[in-house]
């Protein structure tokens, strides 16, 4: 049902808003990210949509549609929507954490 999937989103500390209702067999989902420019990938078959925010116009169906949201020097991060209504979905991405610094070489001793 789209009431779980907004309450599953909203714990999931996603900002998820339903918008007005479109014709008949339409819905648009807009996915948006913090900070923007995050490839949107749907999950099923591996195929990039293009980059945040962005506004899909889909023929509306029973269920979900997963995406995947992947953008350098973050972590990657899944969402699912509805697929039978409009929504609006807003997605933090965390950053990753910096790379940990490499040891110093060590000296050889010069054995005089």
């Amino acid at each position: 049902m789209w009431w779980r999937s907004l309450l599953v989103l909203g714990m999931l500390g996603l900002r998820v808003t339903a918008v007005e209702a479109r014709p008949p067999g339409v819905v648009k989902v807009t996915i948006e990210s913090e900070p923007a420019g995050a490839t949107l990938i749907r999950t099923i078959d591996d195929v990039r949509l293009g980059q945040t925010p962005l506004t899909l116009t889909r023929v509306a169906v029973p269920g979900e549609r997963n995406y995947t949201l992947r953008l350098p020097g973050h972590r990657e991060a899944k969402v699912s929507v509805s697929a039978s209504f409009s929504v609006r979905v807003k997605v933090k991405l965390e950053p990753l954490p910096p790379p940990s610094p490499s040891p110093a070489p060590k000296k050889k001793p010069t054995g005089r």
